[in-house]
């Protein structure tokens, strides 16, 4: 009996597509129980044969208009399912903080943990970002890698999220990636943190960490081996951008604290030491972005001496126009139209002062005299006519103001 040669080949083929089949069920499964948290169906997945490298590919569950509409949506789980390219069980377990299972994970020995999804984000940046400290303490025992610069670095993350603990964990790992810059603007972690903040839209406690936080990444740059005045100091890295490398370390994040009309945060780093007069690569400077978009505020605690001489100058020309506005008065030079509205104000006032005093005689009488003394006639007889309407007083002219202090009697009209 004679054997297509070709059958044995198509036998193998065959037997490799049903092996390739189950083996993208088993990941998927995985991948599946790692979303779920499900550290048990994880294991019996890892157990029959799945890979633990396995990803999820966003072509699988998200077309490419919605992957770039739902990049831009302020919705955390909008924005995650656009993040879901190349996402292993690692990177599920990280986000949602289940340790067990990222510990689970780890112990494979095939595992990449440092596997790069979208934007380059690995598990630890996933994890430093929603403040799971333990889960980041674990996989920096694993080596994982704490970033590089031209990244969002986990410092990054940590950092923009204003998670301290982890803030401070990371430093003490690696001092220097404090001056690792993003490769979109070139921000270090503390400048990104200050331009992701607006006190309009931040709690009084989001503010204290932001503060905390800055204080502590100024204060880790005397422990960076790393000594540098300029951003653009460092070395050369093509896929960051340089709009803001002329600037030094915290001018960089004022301009971002200037930005964000973040008053606090910009105290904080000019008394730290940095330039306002600090400029990005088309030449604008903090004090000029200030003017355009910054509050009183703020573009007084950028220049205070000279914000104190327009203060001295203003209270100065308001005192100038006071004096002069009364001697023009004394004097009789107003405009009719001025003179008459404040003498209008006037009597209406001193017809307040005496209706109040309509229940004490001698003090109303009292008043009357002084007003006669210090007043002109004709404002005297103005306010006389105005008091006039009402009950309380008979008035003349001419006479004293005899206030009529009969109460009504119980049967009949006062």
């Amino acid at each position: 009996m004679k054997i297509n040669k070709h059958i044995p080949f198509l036998l193998f083929a065959a037997l490799s597509f049903g092996i390739g089949l189950a083996g993208q069920e088993e990941d998927k499964q995985l991948l599946t129980a790692a979303r779920e948290g499900d550290v048990q169906a994880a294991r019996m997945a890892l157990k029959d044969g799945a890979a633990v490298n396995a990803t999820m590919k966003k072509s699988r569950y998200i077309s490419k208009e919605e992957l770039e509409h739902d990049k831009k949506s302020d919705d955390r789980k909008t924005k995650w399912a656009a993040e879901s390219e190349n996402l292993s069980a690692l990177h599920y377990a990280a986000y949602w903080g289940n340790l067990e299972l990222v510990r689970l994970l780890t112990k494979q020995d095939k595992v990449d943990i440092n596997l790069r999804a979208y934007l380059d984000r690995t598990p630890l940046y996933y994890a430093a970002e929603h403040d799971y400290l333990e889960v980041v303490r674990h996989l920096v025992s694993q080596h994982a890698d704490l970033g590089k610069d031209g990244e969002y670095t986990p410092l990054h993350a940590a950092a923009r999220s204003r998670n301290v603990e982890i803030v401070k964990f990371l430093v003490g790992k690696n001092p220097n990636a404090i001056y690792a810059r993003d490769y979109l603007l070139g921000f270090t972690p503390l400048a990104s943190m200050v331009w992701s903040s607006s006190p309009r839209y931040s709690s009084d406690t989001e503010q204290r960490k932001l503060i905390e936080i800055a204080e502590f990444l100024i204060d880790a740059a005397d422990s960076a081996t790393i000594d540098i005045n300029l951003l653009s100091d460092l070395p050369e890295n093509p896929e960051v951008s340089d709009q803001y490398q002329s600037m030094d370390y915290l001018s960089q994040a004022l301009f971002g604290a200037v930005e964000r009309d973040n008053t606090t945060a910009a105290r904080l780093l000019l008394r730290r030491g940095a330039n306002p007069s600090a400029t990005d690569k088309s030449g604008r400077s903090v004090i000029q972005e200030a003017r355009n978009h910054g509050s009183f505020e703020m573009q007084a605690s950028l220049q205070p001496k000279r914000f104190i001489i327009a203060a001295g100058l203003s209270i100065a020309t308001i005192v100038s126009l006071i004096i002069l506005f009364k001697q023009a008065k004394k004097r009789g030079y107003l405009p009719n139209f001025l003179r008459q509205y404040m003498d209008d104000g006037m009597i209406n006032n001193k017809v307040e002062e005496l209706r109040a005093l309509r229940d004490d005689k001698p003090a109303f009488d009292a008043a009357v005299a002084k007003l006669r003394r210090e007043q002109k006639k004709q404002y005297v007889d103005e306010i006389l006519e105005r008091l006039e309407a009402r009950p309380f007083a008979t008035i003349s002219s001419n006479e004293e103001i005899t206030p009529s202090f009969a109460r009504p009697t119980a049967g009949g009209a006062g």
